[in-house]
């Protein structure tokens, strides 16, 4: 079940009881600026708190000779990343070990074996220990938590449901849109599914080409299982595309749709200055926060099991940290 910004607005406004004109301080931008707030300030650090791997996204980057930095995605959470693994020709991935940057100096001309085996991070980068002597044998692979898209009205024209997705060409992608858009080929764009768990399916991508109802993405951008069937379908159904980092589609697990709109309300009748309802209206948050964590916080009934050490192909190391 899709949960866009037309049914947050309308469930603050329902149990705020406020009008549906535009009274100063209750309009819809005002409504979704108080819900970006406490999506991103409240509802998004108690989901990561749980440690549940909800926005667990992988990005993946060519090794480049003589190359050492590669730069963390921009969208992470917290320029944060969850792991750094390098994927072999043949498929085979490796953990890479995080290293304190104190202890580069003494590895530096360290060569183990044909690829980098170990990072430590500077600034906005990974760097890679050994650096990279050849390009085009192996990727880096960055697992990261992607930053919600901030919310925005939703408007047909600026995000509009996927109504198709074809291939009018070898390595490219159609996607055809239920409504006519300006989108452009200077336009990066982002796909959010409309089903949850409302993931991010396309980030940041610039068309090849584009039409009134329609752009062509080259196919590497998009999932394998991107087609019709799944994020087809058009209104209430399939997926949403927008300009990239804005999103119709509230991304946050179902149980916490609710807490967001209560925390949203909140928001508003402080704004507006109803203190004797957002009292009621703050006891009642604070109950919805308790039963979502609950609802969220163990993605699978039983245990996990934990493995104790870690196989690699180095030789374990005194110094610095891993990952």
């Amino acid at each position: 079940m899709s949960y866009l910004t037309t049914d947050l607005l309308a469930d603050v406004r329902r149990s705020g009881m406020l009008p549906d004109s535009a009274p100063s301080g209750v309009s819809d931008d005002d409504i979704l600026a108080h819900a970006n707030k406490e999506l991103q300030a409240r509802l998004l650090p108690l989901v990561n708190s749980v440690r549940e791997e909800f926005y667990v996204q992988t990005e993946t980057q060519a090794l480049v000779a003589g190359q050492q930095f590669y730069r963390i995605p921009g969208r992470s959470i917290g320029n944060r990343l969850r792991d750094v693994l390098i994927q072999q020709s043949d498929g085979t991935l490796t953990n890479l070990v995080r290293l304190a940057p104190e202890a580069y100096a003494e590895l530096q001309t360290t060569v183990p074996g044909p690829y980098p085996w170990a990072f430590y991070l500077e600034s906005d980068s990974v760097m890679l220990v050994p650096t990279p002597s050849t390009s085009g044998s192996a990727s880096l692979l960055f697992k990261y938590l992607i930053r919600p898209n901030r919310l925005r009205t939703d408007d047909p024209a600026h995000t509009p449901r996927i109504s198709s997705i074809s291939s009018p060409s070898s390595g490219t992608t159609r996607v055809t849109l239920a409504h006519n858009t300006n989108f452009g080929t200077s336009d990066a764009l982002d796909i959010v599914s409309a089903k949850p768990p409302f993931r991010t399916v396309m980030i940041g991508v610039t068309p090849t080409a584009s039409g009134s109802n329609f752009f062509d993405v080259p196919s590497s951008s998009l999932p394998s299982d991107f087609t019709t069937a799944n994020f087809g379908g058009g209104t209430g159904k399939g997926a949403v595309c927008s300009l990239a980092e804005t999103s119709s589609v509230v991304q946050l697990p179902p149980e916490m749709h609710n807490l967001l709109y209560q925390r949203t309300l909140c928001r508003v009748l402080q704004s507006i200055g109803d203190l004797e309802a957002l009292q009621a209206a703050e006891a009642n948050a604070q109950q919805m926060e308790r039963d979502a964590v609950g609802l969220i916080a163990n993605r699978t009934e039983g245990e996990p099991k934990k493995v104790v050490g870690r196989l690699l192909f180095q030789p374990r190391l005194r110094f610095g940290r891993m990952s």
